[in-house]
């Protein structure tokens, strides 16, 4: 296992909707390129990892965004007969709910940096650069990107498999990999790569 920041891969197969976390697609590999190779990623260790942490900032943030919407609307309609809040408590409310948005933000961007610098992505070397011949893309398709399915204008993305033939006679098949032609051409690029 190696470990990476994440400007040092470039990630081949990633996960397209939100949907995809309740589908099967979380149990295909996520692939990804680095200087002298291609790399399978952890997925499980940076999940157990940083997951809980990301998933309470999201929740302190988002319970923050709503104390903060709740506050400003009962400081906008001050007394009602119902709750008895007056225009002072929901400014404390917006107030509260404000500071929570900002210590969530200012915490996953902390996050991110600390990510980055403990090399946090970690990934096994599935194939050297030395070891490929050649890499094909097949099965391109066009596949809707968007989280709705009845949005009115739909995101396509064209989704294709890379096989990967090696030198030994092997074949790696990566599949889902997003804009399958121009990604090889810019791996190819980044990493001075001719085959």
């Amino acid at each position: 296992m190696r470990g990476f920041s994440r400007n040092e891969l470039v990630i081949l197969n990633p996960m397209q909707r939100k949907s995809d976390l309740i589908t099967a697609r979380v149990f295909t590999p996520l692939y990804a390129a680095a200087d002298d190779g291609i790399y399978v990623v952890n997925r499980k260790g940076l999940l157990t990892r940083y997951g809980p942490k990301a998933i309470l900032t999201y929740l302190v943030g988002g319970f923050g965004a709503l104390i903060l919407f709740s506050g400003l609307m009962t400081a906008l309609n001050p007394y009602t007969s119902m709750t008895g809040l007056t225009s002072e408590d929901g400014l404390l409310a917006a107030v509260i709910g404000g500071l929570m948005v900002y210590f969530a933000r200012r915490y996953a961007r902390k996050l991110d940096v600390k990510l980055d610098a403990e090399k946090g992505v970690e990934g096994r070397l599935v194939v050297p650069w030395s070891a490929v011949k050649t890499i094909s893309v097949m099965n391109v398709r066009q596949e809707i990107v968007t989280n709705r399915p009845g949005a009115y204008w739909p995101v396509y993305k064209e989704i294709g498999d890379w096989h990967v033939l090696t030198t030994y006679g092997g074949e790696i098949v990566i599949p889902g990999v997003d804009d399958p032609f121009n990604k090889l051409n810019y791996v190819k690029s980044r990493f001075n790569l001719s085959f």
